[in-house]
């Protein structure tokens, strides 16, 4: 019979984020744990190409179905792009503020001022 418990869930994830975490350290892909990672990241080549199949197959699917990819909400039945409204929203906030941070912003707006 299995331990249904919250003792044991804790103790089921606590093995796993070991596990994971010492694969990582040894450079073995957290997914497969047969092949070595690639320099840097976490994954193989071949189980980040079957991740990159399943997100892009996943991706169509949502966008088919209009709901957001982004944030999973539904989309209006008129909207006609890929992501909802929100989150075009949330996309434009944060490239303004990467622009800016990145000071580019501020030479058109000295240039507008003067």
């Amino acid at each position: 019979m299995l331990d249904r418990t919250p003792e044991a869930y804790k103790r089921k994830i606590d093995s796993h984020r070991r596990t994971y975490e010492a694969n990582r350290a040894r450079g073995i892909c957290v997914f497969c744990r047969t092949r070595q990672a690639r320099p840097g990241l976490c994954s193989c080549e071949a189980c980040a190409e079957k991740l990159n199949e399943y997100a892009a197959r996943r991706r169509a699917e949502l966008i088919a179905s209009h709901i957001c990819p982004e944030c999973g909400k539904p989309m209006r039945p008129t909207e006609t792009r890929k992501t909802c409204f929100a989150c075009r929203l949330k996309r434009a906030e944060r490239a303004k503020a990467r622009y800016y941070a990145q000071g580019r912003g501020k030479e058109k707006q000295l240039n507008a001022n003067q």
